[in-house]
């Protein structure tokens, strides 16, 4: 192989795979792989130039992907994306290596554009407890593929600060086994994603087992801004920058909470040291001026979000939140401009305001033929609370302006129960969704909504009822059918149960839940079959589904397969560490099979 054909590039989401991605550049530097690594940060956006260029010096783009990697892609501007379009665009072999049980059917979604091809790149499993014979493979094997692309070197004036980065991956330390446990642990809650006391726990271990694990901090301050602990957030910040001072989401994501928090001043130092580490952070310079909006300062507000669409000239929050303070600002030429602009660039069909947004144009355009001047309309509080989108007080405020200028507002009464029930304030959230209903009886999403907060307060006939209406109003949504498919189960309605998942299923093939919860169903009919079928399913729509493989177990423990048995709780429980059910039922499987030492350890 020739020297060019022994150059990497090496891709990765710092969260959640730093550890991984420097074992695997460590493994090909001493393999005598020449290999390129940007350690500082995948978003820095300093040394984009450079780095695009590095990609176009490499033979072979080595992908690193673990759940979480890819949720980011489809925001604007996003790094990694733009470095996986530059490797296809110049035709480099794309290794994906598939760490932490990363499965490309979970995260389809996030796979539009040119990423949509990435599936079908020979990728490789990356299990930690068998790196090196997965390196081993990838060196003899998926770094040996001919290369189509021509491989241009990199210009002599990048040679310094190539040298520096290279020095920079070559100087920090190995991994461990213990960075990569924690390194699992964050990945599990990052694949988890729900803002639970489940995910907290995996953070709670990652930090356990690695106490200087910056990431894991931040992850957990994200699940408790989510889950309404402010101060909690913040000390976990603090602690991230304590450990890395120039980790930019962080600071980014601490300015966030302190806006929550009422601390305008403390969110634009934060904002102003993220976009002093990453000059090209287009949400710093959006929330940035939003702030600096909600202090008075429209020119600065403004001056913001004219960089946030420099930088992104599609950026249609920033066109929007522009348009309002220009607005403010008394500049109302330049709001309709940007009004339009959000307009053309399908603002109002995202967000559902199109008609108002052109109502509100044609008013500002009256107001200029006629010299008067205009406030915020019930419409722009509404929107700001949509762009915000952080389940705040601030957001509640705004949907609650604009319910006061517009009382009959069905839209700003659903959106603030929402972000009232991520809050827990449960009464608060049926209080806005009955008000969201006797405005406008065919909310459907709103008696959905209903539903699941009558499921917590243990109203299940009311929940019933909700999820009739959606469904009658809503034939097609397959989340009615199934959510009232479990409430039907609960009620011992098993009938009805099993014809909500059905029609679920019909609508929507890919629904893993209603397998689930239909296999379930088909498990406690007696029907081992159906509900094998239907676990097999869940599975494959979400290879990470531990009450799936658990639920699996005991089918086949059931037909007396206990080998396979026991491969579904291993599986549950590595997906899950915590998942008591599978380890009771392994136990349970492992002395039925004569396995009593083992068994023992489970219980």
């Amino acid at each position: 192989m020739t020297q060019e054909h022994k150059s990497v590039f090496i891709s990765y989401r710092r969260e959640p795979s730093s550890f991984i991605a420097r074992a695997v550049y460590q493994d090909l530097r001493l393999n005598g792989y020449d290999v390129f690594m940007d350690v500082e940060t995948m978003d820095s956006g300093q040394f984009d130039t450079i780095i695009l260029r590095q990609i176009e010096a490499r033979a072979h783009f080595v992908l690193i992907l673990s759940p979480g990697t890819l949720e980011r892609c489809v925001e604007p501007g996003d790094w990694l994306r733009r470095e996986i379009e530059h490797a296809m665009d110049h035709e480099r072999n794309i290794v994906p290596l598939l760490c932490n049980n990363f499965a490309f059917s979970a995260n389809m979604q996030h796979l539009t554009g040119m990423l949509a091809e990435l599936p079908r790149f020979n990728g490789l499993n990356v299990p930690h407890d068998f790196f090196e014979e997965a390196m081993a493979r990838i060196r003899n094997r998926y770094l040996k593929q001919p290369v189509y692309g021509i491989v241009r070197p990199a210009p002599t004036s990048d040679e310094i600060d190539v040298a520096r980065k290279v020095a920079q991956a070559d100087a920090a330390p190995a991994p461990t086994q213990q960075d990569l446990s924690a390194e699992e642990y964050l990945t599990l809650g990052v694949q988890l994603n729900d803002n639970s006391e489940r995910e907290l726990e995996y953070y709670n271990k990652a930090i356990r087992i690695k106490p200087d694990y910056a990431m894991a901090f931040y992850n957990r301050a994200i699940v408790r801004v989510a889950q309404g602990d402010l101060d909690g957030a913040l000390a976990d910040y603090d602690h991230a920058l304590s450990i890395d001072p120039n980790y930019t989401n962080v600071y980014f994501n601490r300015g966030v909470a302190r806006k929550a928090k009422g601390d305008l001043d403390g969110a634009i130092a934060d904002y102003s040291e993220a976009l002093r580490l990453n000059p090209n952070y287009v949400e710093a310079y959006n929330n940035r001026g939003v702030v600096r909006r909600d202090k008075g300062d429209l020119d600065g507000a403004i001056a913001d979000y004219s960089e946030a669409i420099r930088l992104l000239p599609d950026y249609i929050n920033a066109f929007y939140n522009r348009a309002v303070a220009r607005r403010r600002n008394g500049d109302l030429a330049g709001a309709i401009e940007d009004y339009q602009r959000y307009l053309d660039l399908g603002g109002g069909e995202r967000d559902g305001d199109r008609a108002d947004v052109e109502k509100l144009i044609s008013d500002l355009n009256t107001a200029i033929a006629s010299g008067t001047t205009t406030s915020l309309t019930a419409e722009e509080y509404f929107n700001l609370g949509v762009s915000l989108n952080d389940n705040s007080a601030q957001e509640v405020a705004y949907y609650t302006q604009a319910i006061s200028l517009k009382p009959d507002y069905a839209a700003a009464y659903y959106n603030r129960g929402i972000v009232r029930g991520v809050q827990q304030n449960i009464e608060g959230a049926l209080a806005d969704y009955n008000e969201a209903l006797r405005i406008d009886p065919n909310y459907a999403a709103a008696y959905y909504s209903r539903g699941l907060v009558r499921v917590v307060q243990g109203d299940l006939d009311g929940a019933i009822a909700d999820y009739d209406n959606a469904i009658r109003l809503r034939p097609d949504d397959a989340d009615s059918y199934n959510s009232r498919g479990l409430v039907r189960r609960a009620q011992e309605d098993h009938e009805g149960a099993l014809a909500d998942y059905n029609m679920a299923i019909r609508l929507k093939p890919d629904h893993a839940n209603a397998h689930y919860n239909r296999g379930v169903l088909r498990q406690a009919q007696g029907d081992p079959e159906g509900a094998l079928a239907d676990y097999n399913e869940a599975i494959r729509l979400r290879p990470n589904y531990a009450s799936a493989y658990n639920s699996r177990g005991f089918i086949h423990r059931f037909k007396g397969d206990f080998a396979t048995a026991i491969a579904d709780y291993d599986s549950a429980i590595r997906i899950d560490p915590e998942y008591i059910d599978a380890f009771y039922n392994r136990a349970l499987t492992r002395r039925v099979s004569g396995d009593r030492q083992n068994a023992i350890q489970d219980y």
